[in-house]
């Protein structure tokens, strides 16, 4: 019978093991009575999985706006501005690219959240911005 020797708070205990016919392992100190198996404990229930948060898209699908006169759209993130597709002036559709932003070497389309007619394109190419920093506005 194989024998386990286990040491516990400086003290040494030399256990035997034994399978049961079951398929349960007894286990017991070396030269005592084996003592009846323990009942099994009923299994837990597995706790409820909870649903994975959806990953993280690499580009923001729009940019943060103000809707109605005056609406604005804003850098989602810091970056660079790659290039400007918009000038003073034009009309635009909701959806539209407004600029390109890279951020993190992954350029990234900003669009337009309303349909409008460009009033003011703050930023140029290659102009570093911060996060919520405007990039056009509205009319």
């Amino acid at each position: 019978m194989p024998q386990i020797t286990l040491t516990i708070e400086n003290k040494t205990y030399v256990l035997d093991v034994t399978k049961t016919a079951s398929g349960d392992f007894t286990v017991t100190e070396s030269g005592s009575a084996p003592a009846a198996p323990a009942p099994k404990a009923a299994a837990a229930p597995a706790p409820k999985a909870e649903a994975a948060p959806a990953p993280a898209a690499a580009a923001p699908a729009a940019a943060p706006v103000v809707a109605g006169k005056g609406a604005k759209v804003t850098a989602p993130m810091p970056g660079t501005i790659d290039s400007i597709a918009v000038k003073a002036g034009a009309t635009i559709n909701k959806g539209d690219t407004v600029v390109v932003l890279e951020a993190m070497k992954m350029k990234n389309d900003i669009k337009s959240e309303v349909s409008g007619t460009i009033a003011a394109v703050h930023v140029t190419e290659g102009q570093q911005v911060k996060f919520g920093e405007t990039l056009v506005s509205f009319e």
